[in-house]
């Protein structure tokens, strides 16, 4: 489903329950009528009044309009809240599927030990085997506890059951990414694209696997056609400006990256990335303003440390750039640009054999040693 799919079911749900609500008003004590009234505000993307109208229900139907409060208290991303009223139901209905699996994913949303959730699901599993969704998120939970092995397992388990579902191969892409097998990650995605056309994510993924293996025409072909789904991806966007970096369009990356930061200026990697697009068009007090930016948000950020650090040795401020080259290894000591700086930083001191040392290093590293932002 694209954003304007969604937007349009909104819309169309919202106009539903204004004309429930006229109903309502002359049956107040209808509980069917109000439950679907909670319902349709649900759908409708308008949670909080979907709570209040469940609070209307009297206290003898009360227990009717529990399983929806879970779901939208989940939407509303009160995971506490909602883990609480799963476990309560399972008390009188340990062995339901359902209950078991939305305690996992609630738990997982709360940030609960994943082992916890690792129990439900498998609960859930061992309930209703040919689950797909549940294989799926079992995938995520264990993959979040630590269990790789497991976790692809389980991934691959959901696409032996549903070998469309997009959801599934997305997981898997990544987990394959997170492996470091990048052309096992491509063609996952391409799968989803192929079986999904109108999926966003999977264009999305696609084009950032793509990116990762430099090649950037079919990057930008692919993150092209996941903003035309959905607009407001700013992931999407930034891989996008990475892109068209690479292919020396720096005024469509500037154009990407301010969009970026007006969608969400809190992002401190588009802070970042446009830095580097004013350090190609030779800006350099406009780069040190962005990376600066970045800092602000993220004083942790070893890329935005790195580029700073660059901009200090362009402006030949050595003190600061040794500086910052030093906070960017405390962060991460193999990042590839905080070590380039460092080289450079020993060839200005005569150090040339500490410089080449450096550049032995960097030679035997993966080229994406570096950060994917960097």
């Amino acid at each position: 489903m694209t954003a304007r799919d969604t937007s349009r079911m909104h819309q169309e749900s919202l106009a539903r329950a204004e004309r429930l609500e006229g109903f309502a008003s002359q049956d107040p004590s209808n509980a069917a009528l109000l439950l679907d009234l909670a319902a349709t505000y649900h759908q409708g993307g308008v949670h909080d009044r979907a709570l209040a109208t469940l609070d209307r229900l009297a206290s003898a139907d009360a227990a009717k309009g529990l399983a929806l409060r879970a779901q939208v208290l989940m939407a509303s991303t009160r995971w506490d809240e909602a883990a609480a009223l799963y476990g309560s139901a399972l008390v009188t209905d340990p062995d339901s599927a359902a209950l078991h699996f939305n305690l996992g994913y609630a738990l997982l949303g709360a940030q609960r030990p994943p082992a916890l959730a690792v129990e439900s699901l498998l609960r859930a599993a061992e309930l209703e085997p040919t689950s797909p969704r549940i294989a799926r998120w079992l995938a995520v939970a264990l993959d979040a506890a630590g269990d790789h092995a497991a976790a692809k397992a389980a991934a691959q388990r959901a696409l032996d059951l549903a070998p469309d579902d997009g959801e599934a191969l997305l997981t898997l892409a990544r987990f394959k990414l997170d492996d470091g097998d990048a052309v096992g990650a491509l063609q996952a995605a391409q799968r989803c694209t192929v079986q999904h056309p109108t999926d966003a994510q999977g264009w999305t993924l696609k084009g950032q696997v793509e990116l990762m293996l430099l090649e950037a025409a079919a990057a930008s072909k692919s993150l092209r056609r996941a903003l035309d789904l959905d607009p407001d991806d700013n992931d999407a966007r930034l891989a996008l400006a990475q892109a068209s970096m690479m292919s020396g369009r720096l005024r469509p990356a500037h154009r990407l990256l301010d969009e970026a930061i007006v969608i969400d200026a809190a992002d401190d990697t588009a802070w970042c990335l446009r830095g580097w697009v004013h350090m190609a068009e030779n800006d350099l007090a406009g780069a040190r303003a962005d990376f600066d930016k970045a800092l602000q948000l993220d004083p942790q950020s070893a890329d935005a440390w790195a580029a700073m650090a660059g901009v200090h040795l362009a402006a030949s401020e050595r003190d600061a750039a040794e500086a910052s080259v030093r906070r960017a290894l405390e962060l991460s000591p193999e990042h590839v640009l905080a070590l380039m700086v460092q080289a450079e930083l020993h060839k200005a001191d005569g150090a040339a054999g500490k410089a080449q040392d450096i550049s032995a290093k960097l030679l035997s590293a993966s080229p994406f040693g570096s950060s994917a932002t960097a």
